[in-house]
């Protein structure tokens, strides 16, 4: 289903909640307003997005492998998932999707892996990854390698634990 054409009636539930979800639509306003649509009033939305890019430990690891490869980075625009990482654009999402001000808190989530071999043969696991990966072109599969070898090194070939930090913005909607 489009998540940003729900083909639910309006206030059909309780509560909806979209992880790592809506900041990715293309148009990540109508996504909200359309949760905003579907639940009931005194009903609550709540949203997950990253924040603070700087502290997500996959990404680092990667860039750290792709500058190891290629000497530098290309320039890219901020991935979809970047979009809302400053708390007040998170917090303007959701009033311009005509919802009251959000309660926004930042948590700390990790991304947990068997070994570094296992993260490094699915690391094209979300759109946004697959991107970043695709745009390294014929030094992907050396990228990859290079960062296998870097986690093993620097964390054992055992299970792995990479950290990353998001915000929950939550909002209880206007009541009837």
């Amino acid at each position: 289903m489009d998540g940003q054409d729900l083909a639910f009636p309006e206030a059909s539930f309780d509560a909806a909640i979209s992880v790592l979800g809506v900041i990715l639509f293309p148009d990540a306003v109508r996504g909200l307003s359309e949760l905003r649509r579907v639940v009931r009033p005194g009903g609550r939305i709540a949203l997950i997005t990253w924040t603070a890019p700087e502290t997500y430990e996959l990404i680092g690891e990667l860039r750290a492998a792709a500058l190891s490869v290629l000497g530098s980075l290309p320039a890219r625009p901020l991935p979809a998932q970047l979009r809302f990482k400053e708390k007040e654009e998170f917090a303007a999402l959701f009033a311009a999707a005509g919802l009251p001000p959000a309660e926004i808190s930042e948590v700390a989530a990790e991304l947990v892996a068997p070994s570094p071999a296992w993260l490094a043969e699915r690391l094209a696991f979300a759109p946004g990854m697959a991107a970043l990966l695709e745009g390294f072109g014929g030094a992907r599969a050396e990228i990859i390698e290079a960062f296998r070898k870097r986690l093993e090194t620097l964390r054992g070939e055992g299970r792995i634990m990479l950290l990353a930090r998001a915000y929950l913005g939550s909002v209880t909607t206007a009541p009837a």
